[in-house]
């Protein structure tokens, strides 16, 4: 009777879903961070040495906006995704930081560079998008809200057996000790909770093929990362929720969802393929860092960097170029939006006896309209 039961409820749960028109996995994307991408610079090897993550799209997170609250219910039909204005993932995300190249063959704690740290874990986030919110008497503003909740551990081997990995069979560079003084080695459990307002400010003139510009107020509160920044960018796309992600860090602009302007549905033609920008400066305010002052207590850490050479204001300048592609359409109907990024991000020194480094974040999208 049980398993009849069961069995039962299985069936009822998959009608459901159909029914709904929803999918469990809409789409995916994958992207890593290096400075390998800024080689034409200063390829140095050191401070964010890289990262990676990989996400999932999904119909069927419902936390809403904030935790715990649920999304908006929303018309899934067939001819209505256009107007899909929620947007629910989960990811892996992983992240590597180590000292300066030259320090690699040291094993014991380099106190005049930055100490080793890594962070792996999971997340969940959520972008809601909302148009035409009144911003004065004659303009309205597109607005949109990403939340992101993120738990992992600092202090894991993974990160450095994966990059003496790609320094033996990819890049053939040293074998880099010193892992073993990284941050919590170890391992210590971490969680951040990340908000990010995004506000896509009218035109003087609406008709002008003139770049938008936003402005995004953000906040990120945690034993991970504690701090609260603003960014300003202009960009030639508007805000949606099928899109490019943005830089993977935590303590960064992590990701508002984009789009170009043509609506979901539309003979292209030949204009399968399109690009659009954005270009950026960032400033955030750090009231702490883990991967550089380790855990907020009882971090018995051998090297971390202390309250006093912490620099509270980072800067960022950005510049990200994204190309869009559309497969042959069906019925009219566009069935995928893929895509392809790649941005350069110049960074301020973020402790008094470091330097600015640069890096690069490469990555694709594919995204199922229907």
């Amino acid at each position: 009777m049980k398993k009849i039961l069961l069995f039962t409820i299985c069936i009822m749960q998959v009608f459901y879903l159909y029914s709904q028109k929803r999918k469990v996995i809409r789409g995916f994307s994958m992207q890593a961070e290096n400075d390998v991408f800024m080689a034409w610079i200063n390829n140095e090897d050191k401070d964010y040495s890289g990262g990676f993550r990989f996400e999932f799209y999904t119909d069927y997170l419902r936390q809403g906006i904030f935790p715990l609250f649920r999304n908006r219910e929303e018309d899934l039909s067939e001819f209505s995704l256009e107007n899909r204005l929620n947007s629910n993932s989960i990811y892996i995300h992983g992240l590597g930081f180590t000292p300066n190249r030259d320090s690699f063959v040291l094993s014991t704690p380099v106190r005049s560079q930055r100490p080793f740290s890594s962070v792996m874990g999971v997340g969940w986030k959520r972008n809601a998008v909302f148009y035409g919110l009144p911003f004065n008497n004659t303009s309205k503003v597109n607005t949109a809200i990403v939340s992101d909740i993120f738990i992992g551990k600092i202090g894991v081997k993974a990160p450095g057996n994966v990059q003496n990995f790609l320094h033996e069979y990819v890049t053939e560079s040293d074998f880099v000790n010193g892992w073993q003084n990284q941050i919590a080695n170890g391992g210590k459990w971490v969680f951040t909770y990340k908000v990010a307002s995004y506000f896509q400010m009218p035109k003087r003139n609406a008709h002008l093929a003139v770049p938008s510009f936003f402005v995004s107020p953000e906040i990120s509160l945690g034993n991970l990362f504690i701090n609260g920044g603003l960014r300003l960018s202009l960009s030639n796309q508007k805000i949606s929720t099928i899109g490019q992600v943005g830089a993977m860090q935590s303590a960064k602009s992590n990701d508002l969802l984009k789009n170009e302007s043509k609506p979901l549905y539309h003979d292209y033609g030949t204009n399968k393929g399109w690009f659009n920008y954005e270009v950026y400066v960032r400033t955030i305010y750090v009231a702490h860092n883990s991967t550089l002052q380790g855990l907020p207590f009882y971090d018995k850490s051998v090297h971390k960097i202390g309250v006093a050479d912490l620099n509270r204001f980072v800067h960022d300048v950005g510049f990200k170029f994204i190309a869009h592609y559309r497969p042959d359409k069906i019925k009219e109907k566009a069935l995928r939006n893929n895509m392809v990024f790649l941005e350069f991000i110049a960074r301020s020194k973020e402790f008094k006896f470091g330097r600015s480094h640069f890096y690069g974040n490469l990555g694709f999208v594919i995204m199922s309209n229907r």
